[in-house]
């Protein structure tokens, strides 16, 4: 999040207010002349030379050292702009050591200045601040945060910047820049990141709010990392209610940027844990969802889970439907379970049917072939329960005799079958043979019909009355279903 403005300007000299002496001038002049011309070691040792000859006169020397500074910054300046065109990484690393090391040199070239500076009191109070801003900056780059963070407070101390609107240039370029470094924005951005590297979240939140309300009040654009900096600030002081306006006022800026959403609900989700509530979170998540910002199966999961958890399940069963058929959340066993939980506590059996139904195609266990038997039994879909047992029995490879009761009725159980599988095949029979006694009582079958639905329903019964799981149930449906035939016989 470091934003670093141009260090230094290295334009033509101007005549300064407190005069220089003439040599000094001179040596200063022949010195730039050489920097522009790229002629590095020309232009330092000039000013070397300078600072040498002119122990007593401290503008001369100010003026020298700080003009040795910018040599060094150009000098760096020029270095990473050649490594641009070199993309091996031993000289990108070369590059970079070399540039730290004009960078370091710097830094006391700009530190005696400002020395000299204060010295001279207020015949350069205009030197002071402008070393007090150029040091500050290089130190932040150089990560030396608690000195650059002391140079950016002695330069708003002394003069508060006021919230004037920026030179606009003519060229288009120097205009960007303008809009994106208004002087009391930039300034207080600068302070904000000195104290967001120490972690001094406290200090951050001042500047960084000076910094945005100028920017602000300019009606220049606004920069993401500048809100998110207080917004770590707020984070790490866990002040959530002050978090909730400013994503608010983010949202507002930049209404596309998903984290953004998502870091509001967390923050209505961590206060409804106090209050209980979470229909706040809910309107989030639910705005984020029609902003069209969800980019990942797990927000319209999330939104699904929320909207049940605050009883509105049936518009979770048809979020999460919808997702799987538009392909936004993936077709697995345990989606097809929640959407069909959706269904059934929304009371919609048949939805819920046909999920469980699309769940047993992935996982096709037996307590979920249980659960749909059940279902259907529920729905009174007695001839689907029967085919939909049939089938399931033949893929399971137990000897079924649901449509072939001549067949050996011993419930057998494969390789591949459980103790606890043998147990809920047992229960899925007895759903059968019930039903097949259900059909029976249909009136406009004819007798032979009816009566051999009886008897499918009778021979499973006896096949599973031995099974623990069904033995008293299975026995209580064979008396009652042998009473009421004998007695219509």
């Amino acid at each position: 999040m470091i934003f670093t403005p141009a260090i230094y300007s290295t334009s033509a000299i101007a005549q300064p207010a407190l005069q220089l002496k003439a040599a000094s001038y001179k040596q200063l002049l022949s010195s730039q002349k050489a920097l522009e011309a790229k002629q590095y070691a020309k232009a330092e040792q000039l000013l070397l030379t300078l600072i040498k000859n002119t122990q007593s006169l401290k503008y001369d020397q100010l003026i020298g050292w700080r003009n040795l500074a910018a040599v060094y910054l150009d000098q760096a300046a020029s270095t990473g702009t050649a490594s641009e065109e070199n993309t091996q990484e031993n000289t990108q690393e070369n590059t970079q050591e070399n540039t730290d090391q004009l960078y370091n040199k710097a830094i006391p070239a700009l530190e005696k200045a400002l020395e000299l500076a204060l010295g001279l009191k207020q015949q350069a109070s205009i030197e002071q601040q402008q070393l007090r801003l150029n040091l500050g900056q290089l130190l932040l780059q150089q990560q030396h945060y608690a000195k650059s963070a002391q140079l950016f407070e002695d330069y708003l101390s002394i003069e508060e910047i006021k919230l004037s609107k920026p030179q606009i240039s003519n060229t288009e370029t120097e205009n960007k820049v303008a809009k994106t470094s208004h002087p009391a924005a930039r300034i207080y951005l600068l302070l904000a990141q000195a104290e967001y590297q120490q972690q001094h979240w406290h200090k951050v939140l001042s500047p960084i709010s000076k910094a945005i309300a100028a920017a602000t009040e300019q009606q220049l654009p606004a920069q993401k990392n500048w809100y998110q900096i207080k917004l770590a600030a707020f984070y790490q002081l866990k002040q959530p209610s002050e978090m909730k306006p400013l994503l608010q006022q983010m949202l507002k800026l930049w209404p596309n940027e998903r984290q953004y959403w998502m870091q509001l609900y967390q923050v209505e989700l961590q206060q409804s844990e106090f209050s209980g509530l979470q229909a706040d979170a809910l309107a989030v998540l639910k705005s984020a969802w029609l902003q069209g910002v969800f980019d990942r199966e797990s927000d319209y999961l999330q939104l699904a889970q929320l909207l049940a958890y605050n009883n509105n399940t049936y518009q979770a069963g048809q979020l999460l439907e919808q997702s799987i058929q538009q392909g936004l959340v993936t077709e697995t066993d345990k989606n097809y379970q929640s959407l069909a939980n959706y269904w059934l506590v929304a009371k919609d059996n048949d939805k819920a049917l046909l999920a469980l139904k699309l769940q047993f195609q992935i996982t096709p266990k037996a307590k979920l072939a249980l659960t749909i038997s059940q279902l259907m039994f529920a729905q009174q879909q007695y001839s689907q329960l029967i085919d939909f047992s049939s089938n399931y029995l033949k893929s399971a490879s137990l000897n079924s005799t649901l449509l072939n009761s001549s067949s050996d009725s011993s419930l057998s159980k494969t390789e591949s079958t459980t103790d606890s599988d043998a147990q809920i095949i047992s229960k899925i029979q007895l759903l059968a043979a019930q039903s097949y006694w259900q059909l029976s009582q249909v009136s406009v079958l004819s007798e032979n019909k009816k009566n051999q639905l009886i008897k499918n329903s009778i021979h499973l019964l006896k096949i599973i009355e031995e099974n623990l799981a069904t033995k008293q149930t299975a026995k209580n449906w064979l008396k009652h279903i042998i009473k009421i035939t004998n007695t219509k016989s």
